[in-house]
């Protein structure tokens, strides 16, 4: 009994002097899950490749569309020596041959009447062919240029290498030519980089042009492939004067009648003509120039 106390005793002390510590709590261990990706098949990207879509031309109405039509100028055919000065609609020709003080003739394409020079007149030998007494001035002598109108029919009348511009304007040419070719013109040698063909019914037309000017200088009339005919011009937006022997700006004046003239009719003139007395011996016969110039306008006319 005695130890048993004795035991007892030993461990209440035991139980004294011994901390029990608690065991710590282990921590939670939280496991992160990765999700799994899945991997997609990567697409090859393209390079998209750039179209470039060349649209063919179309054909076009090339004199309209590329070049300036001039409204004033002076040209000269070659073949006939025949030329005019132009501003607008309106046109003052020349004839060196005939006359180089004034003007043969003045026209227009739009109208078929054309007043030709016949000569300068006196007063005195006008009243031998018409009755000039309301028109006489006491003591004056006048002195007159007298024209003789004509009508044409402006078919053929004597075309400007405008004209031939104007002609195909709003036309599609069969062929345009850009290679540099040199023509001769007379006694002139003319630069050329552009020619344009057009179809003509059964015939082709081809237009040369000045490369400097922008004007056909030579114009073909061609069946399959034949030349049938071939104009020469010279052109220049300037007129050369006789008179100052200079290059002049053309003005509308140049191509108007003068203010003092006579216009005979074709029978007046044949009465005129057979006075003979105002006639020196290097004047060319009037009515033969007259004659002459009707048929540069009819087309009939060889140099």
């Amino acid at each position: 009994m005695k130890k048993l106390l004795m035991l007892g005793l030993i461990l209440v002390l035991l139980s004294a002097c011994v901390v029990i510590e608690e065991a710590e709590k282990p921590a939670e261990v939280v496991k992160k899950e990765t999700p799994v990706q899945v991997e997609q098949p990567v697409e090859e990207v393209k390079e998209v490749e750039k179209v470039v879509v060349v649209k063919k031309k179309e054909p076009s109405a090339y004199i309209a569309e590329n070049l300036e039509i001039p409204i004033k100028y002076w040209y000269y055919n070659t073949d006939t020596g025949f030329g005019a000065t132009v501003y607008g609609d309106k046109r003052a020709s020349m004839w060196d041959e005939v006359s180089k003080k004034h003007m043969i003739c003045y026209w227009s394409p739009k109208s078929k009447d054309i007043y030709i020079l016949y000569s300068e007149i006196s007063e005195d030998g006008l009243m031998n062919v018409r009755n000039l007494s309301e028109d006489l001035t006491p003591g004056v002598q006048t002195d007159y240029l007298a024209y003789v109108r004509k009508e044409v029919s402006m078919k053929n009348y004597p075309e400007s290498p405008v004209d031939w511009m104007v002609k195909f304007k709003n036309d599609i040419p069969v062929r345009v030519e850009t290679n540099t070719e040199v023509l001769k013109v007379e006694n002139r040698y003319v630069t050329s980089d552009l020619k344009l063909h057009y179809k003509l019914n059964d015939e082709v037309y081809i237009l040369k042009f000045d490369s400097h000017n922008k004007v056909p200088v030579v114009v073909e009339r061609t069946r399959n492939g034949v030349v049938l005919e071939r104009k020469k011009y010279y052109y220049d937006t300037q007129e050369y004067d006789l008179s100052t022997l200079r290059n002049s700006d053309i003005t509308p004046d140049r191509v108007e009648m003068p203010s003092r003239i006579v216009v005979l009719t074709p029978d007046e003139a044949k009465e005129y003509e057979k006075m003979d007395y105002w006639r020196y011996p290097d004047h060319y016969n009037p009515l033969i120039v007259i004659d002459q110039v009707i048929k540069v306008f009819e087309g009939k006319y060889t140099n």
